[in-house]
């Protein structure tokens, strides 16, 4: 199966053949398979190591002038003086170290309290997921007041408005249409046969 790049180029039926599913929905040992191939349906961020976090505590351009300061003072014979810059030197950075540990630990609980939900349908029947677990393929089933977990190719609507402000500022909610088929050139905010990540259905479904 090859995810189809430009799905707004295609009609629905195109769009379902393309992605080998159905408008019944994918099976268990499907979205088994597809987990397994592309993974969770999440955005790739850059994992920030411990030791990272520890590193960058010592590019403070102030951390370095105090250990140049303890240098000085060991070399000239002010050994007390070094020691107890170093010691400082060290109770910063464990401050600093810790105080950062803490806000990505909270940051990460914060992503995981916050997960939106997701209805999708899968062999016929309609299931409450979270949305990290969709899969390329996945039939999914937009309400009022949903987030779109996914860009998504819209395969029929109804009444279907959605509050597009974040991606392009505009306050007023865009109407979809899923019989139409776009040129591949087609601008992101003309998308009218798409449903764009992060934005919220306002009406219809």
């Amino acid at each position: 199966m090859q995810i189809p790049k430009f799905a707004h180029t295609l009609n629905a039926r195109e769009t379902v053949e393309a992605l080998q599913s159905s408008v019944k929905g994918l099976s268990s040992v499907e979205v088994s398979r597809r987990q397994e191939t592309f993974g969770k349906n999440l955005l790739q961020e850059n994992k920030t190591s411990r030791f990272s976090v520890l590193i960058g505590q010592f590019r403070s351009p102030l951390v370095l002038i105090l250990l140049l300061a303890s240098l000085f003072s060991f070399f000239v014979g002010h050994i007390g003086d070094a020691v107890l810059i170093v010691m400082i030197v060290c109770l910063n950075t464990a401050i600093g170290f810790w105080q950062e540990i803490k806000a990505l630990t909270s940051i990460e609980a914060l992503k995981k309290m916050t997960e939106s939900k997701v209805m999708v349908l899968r062999e016929n029947q309609e299931k409450m997921i979270a949305s990290s677990q969709i899969v390329p393929g996945d039939i999914i089933l937009l309400h009022e007041g949903d987030i779109i977990p996914a860009d998504l190719r819209l395969l029929t609507v109804q009444g279907l408005q959605i509050d597009e402000s974040v991606l392009t500022g505009e306050s007023i909610p865009v109407t979809k249409e899923a019989d139409i088929v776009l040129s591949e050139k087609t601008l992101p905010y003309e998308l009218d046969n798409m449903a764009l990540s992060g934005t919220v259905v306002v009406k219809g479904n």
